[in-house]
């Protein structure tokens, strides 16, 4: 009788881990989806502001053609703005590296999972 009630124990506490296994599966999921919403919404403001800055690099040449402290705060703005639209350029792009990392990083924490999950269903 207490062979049957230790793999009774057994089984229950496998099945235990199987349901904890299962949500975290579950969490990491969750997690994915809104890391892959961020990288769709960061990718799409990395093309925008790649556009934008190919926009303003493009500028009418008449424009230029000004002389005198028109010309001059053309020039120091035109150039403030590059400089900005870089540092904002290089900002997405440290942040979409970092997200895409996370969801390298959730995805093979899932895999191991689901491999645990598959070893606890077979001592089931």
């Amino acid at each position: 009788m207490s062979d049957i009630s230790a793999l009774r124990s057994q089984q229950y506490y496998k099945i235990q881990q199987k349901n904890q296994c299962q949500s975290r599966i579950n969490d990491i999921d969750r997690k994915l989806e809104r890391l892959k919403a961020a990288k769709r919404e960061l990718t799409s403001d990395k093309s925008n502001a790649k556009t934008k800055k190919k926009d303003g690099d493009s500028f009418p040449d008449q424009l230029t053609r000004w002389e005198g402290d028109k010309h001059n705060t053309y020039i120091s703005n035109t150039d403030q703005l590059s400089g900005y639209m870089d540092s904002y350029h290089k900002a997405v792009d440290n942040a979409l590296d970092a997200v895409c990392d996370a969801i390298t990083s959730l995805e093979n924490e899932r895999s191991s999972q689901y491999g645990l999950l598959g070893s606890l269903v077979s001592a089931i």
